[in-house]
C-alpha cells in the first residue's frame, strides 16, 4: 500500500497501481500504515482497477438517490424492492464523491431476493414473491410463518402488476 505525495493511497498488487479512496482504505486495511512513495516511483506502474469498498457495503453518491450494493467488486443498483427484499437499512448506506462511485466496475442489477413482501398502495393484500411470481398471504400465513416481522415494500399498483400471479395463488400454512 502506497501512498503519494498529494496524499492519494494506491495498492500495488500483480505490478497494477489500484486507486484507493480513504474510505475503501480504512475499511479494507484498518490499521495498516501506507508506505510513502514519490511520483516517479508510482509512474512505473500501469493503472489498474480502482480497489472496491468489501462485498456487501451499501453507496450512493451526493447528488443521486440510486443506492448500489458493492458484490464481487461490481457495483449493483438497487431498485427498492431489492433493498426491501435483502432487509437493508437506509443508515447503512455511504455517501460517497460521484467521482469515486464511478470507478467501482458496474455490474447487473442486484436481483429481488425470494421471499419479498409487497402490496399495492391502494389495497391491504400482502403477497410474497417467490421465483418472480406472487402469492397473497392470508393473515393467519402472514403471522404464522413470521413475516410480520419484515418489511412490506409498497408498490404503484402496475408496478405490482409486473409479478405475475403463482400458479398457486395462496400461500398456505407449512404441515
Amino acid at each position: 500500500i502506497l501512498r503519494a505525495p498529494d496524499g492519494s493511497v494506491y495498492l500495488v498488487e500483480r505490478g497494477l497501481k489500484r486507486s484507493m479512496s480513504n474510505f475503501v482504505f480504512g475499511q479494507r486495511f484498518s490499521g495498516s500504515a501506507a508506505q510513502p512513495a514519490s511520483a516517479a516511483q508510482l509512474a512505473a506502474y500501469p493503472a489498474g482497477q480502482a480497489v472496491a469498498p468489501v462485498d456487501g457495503t451499501l453507496v450512493k453518491e451526493p447528488s443521486n438517490p440510486t443506492v448500489y450494493l458493492i458484490e464481487g467488486g461490481l457495483r449493483q443498483a438497487l431498485s427498492y424492492l431489492a433493498f426491501i427484499s435483502r432487509n437493508l437499512r437506509f443508515e447503512s448506506v455511504v455517501t460517497v464523491p460521484a467521482a469515486e462511485l464511478v470507478s467501482y466496475p458496474q455490474g447487473t442489477d442486484a436481483l429481488v431476493l425470494n421471499g419479498a413482501l409487497l402490496k399495492a398502495g391502494n389495497h391491504p393484500a400482502v403477497f410474497v414473491l417467490q421465483n418472480g411470481a406472487r402469492q397473497l398471504l392470508s393473515f393467519y400465513v402472514y403471522e404464522q410463518r413470521g413475516f410480520a416481522l419484515r418489511p412490506i415494500a409498497v408498490l404503484d399498483p402496475a408496478e405490482l402488476e409486473r409479478y405475475p400471479m403463482h400458479p398457486q395463488n395462496l400461500l398456505y400454512p407449512p404441515n
